[in-house]
């Protein structure tokens, strides 16, 4: 990748910031080449890092990922890793070697040891000193206590929880949903995606970059000890309420429409797969899905019933049909609890949460296309996802929607010691319990370069009950309010021409906006 300066410190750089912030230990370099030099290499990134961000930790390369002796340059630890040579051996990666430490300076060498066992000691590594505290096994390496089952009743809940808080809806016309049993007696769930096992990673002769729509494929991959198929939980929840459920799993398109002929809805369900090492070919769903969904949704019109697609991805998705349906979902690789997930939103016992963390685009045209070249420009700059105004979007940025309505009154500006504070009252005007998620943008002047506001914060309320509010407050510091410009950061509060906040439901459902004048931002640190 090669990137702009301004570019890297204003979009890429500020979540390895934010880590840094945290009091993260440990940030691995990959396996990528920056402005042409490899990552673990690559002095300029590894010493940002360091110098400029303030990193206190240890970087370690990716495995297979170092390519030199690069201690002197950044890197602290190199991980194992071996290749296999044309003419048949094994040879294994060794940069780091006694013999190639030999020739870097003792001071490096120094640096990298105290790092790494600071951090080994922030974490509590020397602690414990030997297994007795768990029970000394056989062989003497604490093996039964650290591969004991740690989960439980209450890991599992929280999975439930968190996967049920992220699911985001994105359309509901005619208020589709939720499903009520007075006027629903039977649903259709459609496509394979409804039935998928969960992929055994640890099974014999298992390919380790393999995903399913539960994880993420390659070392991401975390296999549960069990997942509620979104047949399985839906089938469970409408047996509850007194519905019977009918399916078609196996991807035949006249098979589902039958089915879906002889139930008053119909939920189609979709995924897209994602893993290590490998981009994604297109960004349609697998299995041709969208042409079940045509099909259903094209006949479910015919005669008066009602078409959900479900969707279980990784990232963005194209939603050619999302005109000819009533209702879409979208759940990133919910993980274990996935189909009671999907249950206790569709049938109205948690209402929708969960908002956009990407542009899902209107077409494949209307996103950068990933390339297999070696040296891939980011001419593009600031100008990706919700930041491009000229972008086609089919739902945008922050986009969700929720079983009720809030309306935002009472907004405040307000200077707050020495940072700028904007302050919302937000009230439930429907009918059921819900949770909004305000977010905060901030569009700069002309000559910061952004060609659309930026996202400066979010907030998801608590359970705000109908006719009662909660009251949310944005703080905005000097950090937030700068931006990057020949080599360092130039600050807007208290300058010509002023900023404007904004206050919306997504990037592009603003329904607040306000410049701040100079004076008005003076208490801001400058």
């Amino acid at each position: 990748m090669v990137v702009d300066d301004k570019t890297a410190w204003e979009l890429y750089y500020p979540p390895f910031q934010a880590a840094v912030d945290a009091g993260s230990t440990t940030v691995m370099c990959s396996y990528n080449r920056v402005d042409g030099t490899h990552s673990c290499s690559n002095e300029k990134q590894l010493q940002v890092l360091k110098q400029k961000m303030g990193f206190r930790g240890f970087i370690q390369s990716d495995w297979l990922a170092c390519h030199n002796t690069t201690v002197v340059e950044g890197l602290d630890q190199e991980m194992p890793g071996a290749v296999i040579l044309d003419s048949g051996p094994v040879e294994p990666f060794n940069n780091f070697s006694p013999e190639k430490l030999d020739s870097i300076p003792e001071s490096n060498i120094d640096d990298s040891a105290r790092r790494i066992l600071a951090a080994m000691y922030k974490v509590g590594s020397f602690e414990t000193p030997s297994c007795e505290l768990y029970g000394n096994d056989e062989i003497g390496t604490c093996s039964s206590y650290l591969l004991r089952n740690a989960t439980g009743d209450d890991h599992n809940a929280k999975a439930r929880e968190y996967a049920t808080e992220s699911i985001v809806l994105l359309k509901n016309d005619g208020n589709v949903l939720p499903i009520i049993s007075n006027r629903v007696r039977t649903i259709a769930i459609v496509g394979s995606a409804a039935d998928q096992e969960s992929y055994c990673n640890t099974c014999v002769g298992a390919d380790t970059f393999q995903g399913d729509y539960y994880s993420g494929g390659g070392s991401g991959h975390v296999q549960g000890p069990y997942v509620v198929k979104p047949l399985d939980g839906i089938t469970g929840r409408a047996a509850q309420a007194g519905i019977q459920v009918i399916s078609s799993t196996n991807d035949d398109v006249e098979a589902a429409v039958n089915v879906a002929s002889q139930a008053d809805l119909t939920l189609v369900i979709g995924g897209a797969t994602s893993s290590e090492q490998f981009d994604r070919v297109n960004l349609t769903l697998d299995h041709r899905a969208d042409d079940l969904i045509w099909a259903v949704a094209t006949a479910n019109k015919e005669l008066g019933k009602k078409t959900i697609v479900l969707t279980q991805v990784p990232g963005a998705i194209v939603m050619p049909w999302r005109d000819s349906v009533d209702a879409i979902l979208t759940l990133f690789l919910g993980g274990q609890e996935t189909g009671n997930a999907w249950a206790s939103v569709l049938f109205g016992d948690h209402a929708p949460t969960g908002r956009l963390p990407i542009t899902m685009p209107a077409s494949e045209d209307d996103v950068i296309h990933p390339s297999q070249e070696l040296e891939v420009k980011y001419d593009e700059g600031m100008a990706t996802g919700y930041r491009n105004p000229a972008l086609n979007v089919a739902y945008p940025f922050g986009h969700g929607l929720t079983y009720t309505t809030f309306t935002y009154d009472n907004i405040e500006t307000f200077k707050c010691g020495i940072h700028f504070c904007v302050k919302v009252d937000v009230v439930n005007t429907g009918e059921i319990s819900g949770k909004a998620v305000p977010q905060l943008y901030v569009e700069f002047p002309a000559e910061a370069g952004h060609p659309a506001p930026l996202l400066k914060g979010f907030e998801k309320t608590g359970l705000i009950a109908p006719s009662q509010s909660r009251s949310v407050t944005f703080t905005l510091t000097d950090q937030d309010l700068s931006y990057y410009s020949n080599g360092m950061w130039v600050r807007i509060a208290n300058q010509e021409p002023g900023f404007k906040v904004l206050i919306g439901e997504s990037s592009r459902d603003i329904f607040f906006t306000r410049r701040i004048e100079p004076d008005e931002s003076s208490s801001v640190m400058v």
